[in-house]
């Protein structure tokens, strides 16, 4: 199954959500709205798969949340 390519778009807690799913599938994300995340400007700028690991390594409980779950 194709899927469309879409911005992944995420506010407060999701900010950091979409952006680390957003890591993990970019062949299925147009880029990356972050509203009011708990990163500093220019953050998304240097952001690279190896540094969303480590942001994500420490924060477990959010790894749970931002699998995605594909409905069959």
């Amino acid at each position: 199954m194709k899927h469309a390519s879409l911005p992944a778009v995420g506010w407060s807690y999701g900010a950091p959500v979409a952006l680390h799913w957003a890591g993990r599938n970019p062949e299925r994300v147009l880029g990356v709205v972050s509203v009011d995340g708990a990163y500093p400007h220019g953050w998304t700028d240097t952001v690279t798969p190896e540094r969303i690991r480590k942001l994500f390594r420490h924060k477990d409980e959010m790894r749970q949340v931002s699998i995605p779950v594909v409905a069959q």
